[in-house]
């Protein structure tokens, strides 16, 4: 009678602490997690194609706009073309450049592909590839006859 009386229906302090830890550990994961990934994802390349025309189905000028967070340097530019003409499909491949080469986040290049064979009429669909020195980005292309 004179000994400790029994606490009924409380938590014990060591269970209150080791939820406590649990917690702040699964939400330091989750803000890492999602921190990471953000950081990553801003950090991607990421490129825009429009005004793609052809005057004569071996040249293909197209501009490339910067439209990410990060400076880019391009290296080299090749691509890879078709036209459906009929029931036949014809193939060029070539090279080409973009002016200026180095692409600051925002800004725009006129870019152009030199195709080796020149393709018969109808509008090239091409796959650009443009080379940089934060990654390879492959763009698909319809150029117009202008």
């Amino acid at each position: 009678m004179f000994g400790r009386k029994r606490r009924v229906g409380a938590i014990p302090p060591v269970v209150v602490v080791l939820i406590t830890i649990a917690a702040v550990v699964a939400a330091s994961l989750v803000a890492w997690f999602m921190w990471t990934t953000t950081k990553s994802a801003t950090s991607q390349l990421l490129l825009e194609v429009t005004n793609a025309y052809t005057p004569d189905g071996q040249r293909i000028f197209f501009t490339l706009n910067n439209i990410g967070t990060q400076n880019l340097n391009i290296q080299q530019v090749i691509g890879n073309c078709s036209v459906v003409s009929g029931s036949s499909v014809s193939y060029s491949s070539g090279d080409g450049a973009c002016g200026p080469q180095t692409l600051n986040a925002g800004q725009s290049a006129a870019c152009y592909v030199i195709l080796r064979s020149p393709l018969p009429s109808g509008d090239p669909t091409c796959a650009v590839t443009i080379i940089t020195d934060r990654g390879n980005a492959v763009l698909a292309v319809r150029a117009a006859r202008g």
